[in-house]
C-alpha cells in the first residue's frame, strides 16, 4: 500500500520498481482471496480478467502490468477510507438516538461533499445508511451515485475536470465550471423530483446533515483542500488516502487515548480489511478490462466526421458515442482519450469541447455497470450489476436531451 501512494511519481527507476511491486502485491492477494469471493464475485472478476487480457494480448502481443492495474489508486483510497470508520463510530455512539433524514439532504449533501472529497463521500454515507444486513436499497443508490456524479460537471477536484482540460488543452477552466454549474444544479433538480416520486421515498432512510455526523467528511474535505493547496502535484486520490489513514488516529487519540488509536487499528488491520477482497477483486479486474477495451479500441484506424454543418452536431456525436460505450463497460476516460486526440488539431470551440467531455463523463459513469461508483454499491452493498443504470436511464435520457439543448444554445450564451 505505501508503495501505492508514491507511484505518481514514475520518472525515476526506484518509483517504476516500486509500481512493480505494488501492482504484484495486489495480484497476489487477488489470487489468494478467489476461494473467499462469493459466486458472482468470482464469475464477474475472473470474466473482466480473461476479456481486459485477451483483448490486450491480441493487441500488444504482450502484457503490461502497470497498464493493466490501472485501478490501482482508487483500491488504495478504498482500502484507506475504510478507516474512516473507527473515528466515525464514536461520533455515532455518543448519540442516544439515530437522527432521521430525508434523500433530498442526502442528494445536496453528497454533491457538495463529494466535490470536495471525492470517492469517499459515497462510503462514508453508504457504511451509514446500510441495514443491518450491510445493504442500502436501490433509491438510495441511486441518489448518492446521481448526487456524486453531477458533481462531476464543475469540481476542480475531480478526475474528469483534470481529463477535460487535457484533450481541451486551450479551455479555460473557469469557463468550464461557470457552465458546469448550472447544468449540475438542474440535474439535482431533476433528481429531487425523481426521489419525491418514488414509492420508496416514504420509508427510506438519508444522510443527516448533522454536525456530529459532518465532522469527518468536512474535516476531511478541509485536509484535503489544504493539501491539494501546498502539494498540488500530488494526485487527489493519493491525499485522500493519506489523509484518511492520518485523520481517524488523530481523532481517537484526542477524543480516547493514543493507546485506544493503536488498538483499534490493529484490529482494523487484522479483521475488517478482509472484508474488502471483493471489492478489491472487482475494481483489480475491471481495471485490466478497461485497459484491454482501451488498447484494443486505439489500434483500430477510424476517424472520426466532422460535419459541415453545425459544430454542435459534432459534440452532441461525441456525447452520445460515450455515453454507449460508457453503456458496454467502457470507462469515459478512455473514451474522452480517443475522441481528444481525434480532434486535437480541429478548430473547435475548447471551452464547449471541454464541457462536452465532462458532459460525457457524467452520462458514461452512471450508464456503466462497471463505473467505480456503481462497483462499489454491487461489492459493499449488494447492488445487482445492472440495477444502477436500469434505474439510472429515464434520469440518463433526460439528462442527455438536457446536455445537448445547453451544447446548441452554448453559442448564444458565450459568443
Amino acid at each position: 500500500m505505501k508503495a501505492t501512494l508514491l507511484t505518481k511519481h514514475q520518472g525515476a527507476n526506484y518509483y517504476y520498481f516500486l509500481d512493480i511491486v505494488s501492482n504484484l502485491a495486489l495480484w497476489i492477494s487477488f489470487l489468494f482471496s478467489i476461494p473467499r469471493l462469493t459466486s458472482l464475485q468470482k464469475n464477474q472478476s475472473l470474466a473482466m480478467l480473461a476479456i481486459g487480457i485477451l483483448l490486450f494480448f491480441y493487441t500488444e502481443k504482450s502484457i503490461d502490468l502497470i497498464q493493466i492495474t490501472k485501478n490501482q489508486a482508487i483500491i488504495c483510497m478504498l482500502i484507506c477510507v475504510s478507516f474512516l470508520k473507527l473515528s466515525s463510530n464514536i461520533f455515532q455512539a455518543n448519540q442516544t438516538k439515530r437522527p432521521k433524514s430525508k434523500l433530498i439532504s442526502t442528494l445536496f449533501g453528497i454533491h457538495f461533499i463529494g466535490a470536495m472529497i471525492n470517492f469517499s463521500s459515497l462510503i462514508i454515507m453508504g457504511d451509514y445508511l446500510k441495514n443491518r444486513d450491510g445493504k442500502i436499497n436501490i433509491l438510495q443508490a441511486a441518489t448518492l451515485t446521481r448526487g456524486f456524479t453531477l458533481a462531476a460537471y464543475w469540481s476542480p477536484l475531480f478526475a474528469s475536470m483534470g481529463v477535460a482540460l487535457t484533450y481541451a488543452p486551450h479551455a479555460d477552466m473557469l469557463s468550464v465550471i461557470i457552465f458546469g454549474l448550472p447544468i449540475a444544479f438542474l440535474g439535482l433538480l431533476i433528481t429531487s423530483f425523481f426521489i419525491v416520486r418514488d414509492p420508496l421515498n416514504q420509508n427510506t432512510e438519508g444522510y443527516p446533515l448533522q454536525i456530529t455526523l459532518l465532522y469527518i467528511p468536512t474535516t476531511l474535505a478541509v485536509l484535503v483542500l489544504t493539501l491539494s493547496y501546498i502539494l498540488p502535484d500530488l494526485s487527489i486520490l493519493t491525499i485522500i488516502s493519506l489523509s484518511s489513514l492520518v485523520l481517524p488516529f488523530i481523532f481517537l487519540a484526542l477524543l480516547k487515548s493514543s493507546a485506544a488509536a493503536q488498538k483499534s487499528y490493529r484490529e482494523h488491520l487484522s479483521q475488517n480489511l478482509t472484508n474488502s477482497r471483493g471489492e478489491i477483486a472487482l475494481f483489480l479486474c475491471s481495471g485490466a478490462f478497461a485497459a484491454g477495451v482501451s488498447v484494443y479500441l486505439k489500434s483500430l484506424e477510424f476517424s472520426f466526421i466532422l460535419f459541415s454543418g453545425p459544430q454542435e452536431v459534432t459534440y452532441i456525436l461525441i456525447l452520445a458515442a460515450i455515453l454507449i460505450f460508457g453503456a458496454v463497460g467502457i470507462h469515459p476516460v478512455t473514451s474522452i482519450a480517443i475522441f481528444g486526440s481525434l480532434l486535437l488539431e480541429l478548430p473547435l470551440d475548447a471551452n464547449l469541447l471541454a464541457n462536452t467531455f465532462l458532459m460525457g463523463w457524467v452520462l458514461g459513469i452512471l450508464s456503466s455497470p462497471f463505473s467505480g461508483a456503481h462497483l462499489v454499491f454491487q461489492a459493499r452493498y449488494q447492488i445487482p450489476i445492472l440495477a444502477l443504470p436500469r434505474k439510472n436511464l429515464p434520469f440518463i435520457i433526460l439528462l442527455f436531451l438536457i446536455n445537448s439543448l445547453a451544447i446548441i444554445f452554448y453559442p448564444f450564451i458565450f459568443n
